[in-house]
């Protein structure tokens, strides 16, 4: 019997498969933050925090199993200058966030009249979108932060950055 399978020295193991991670359907509803009007994932979990008169935070945080939540800062600015300075140190914000990484720019104007930019980088793990909006002197800005074990292959939460992508484009273009 053992001359029937010749060269086999060990059983091999097969590798351990990554759970499939299941995400929210896209489902949205309007979230009103001061005077804008953001749609979010009916899947998600938001939460809103008022930071002074003219400064709000949302979270909206993905039940994928491991931490990923989409950071936004809703800003009004008061005076033209400041938006200028605002926008500007958002967009370095966003390069450094890339740390030397490519990124695709995806830019429009949504349907409230906002003009808006969505960076991705399937590269950068830790914020692999992140997203810039204006309309006259208020200011969204955010980004996907996921909270990964060292090691993470890219390709195992490309689902999940191509999930939150889609989200975040939907809430971009309908900013009111």
């Amino acid at each position: 019997m053992l001359t029937a399978c010749p060269g086999v020295e060990h059983s091999v193991p097969k590798p351990e498969a990554y759970p499939r991670i299941e995400m929210p359907a896209h489902d949205f509803e309007i979230m009103d933050v001061g005077d804008t009007g953001i749609a979010i994932n009916t899947g998600a979990t938001a939460s809103v925090e008022v930071r002074g008169k003219d400064n709000t935070w949302v979270t909206i945080k993905y039940p994928v199993g491991f931490e990923a939540n989409v950071y936004l800062s809703v800003i009004n600015v008061t005076h033209q200058d400041s938006v200028t300075h605002v926008m500007a140190n958002r967009r370095e914000r966003m390069a450094l966030n890339l740390a030397g990484s490519e990124g695709v720019l995806t830019t429009l104007v949504s349907e409230g009249g906002w003009d808006c930019e969505m960076v991705t980088s399937h590269t950068s793990l830790s914020t692999p979108v992140q997203l810039l909006a204006r309309k006259d002197d208020r200011i969204v800005s955010g980004a996907l932060y996921m909270q990964l074990p060292a090691g993470t292959a890219p390709d195992s939460v490309t689902p999940v950055i191509d999930s939150v992508s889609l989200d975040i484009l939907t809430m971009l273009k309908s900013l009111q």
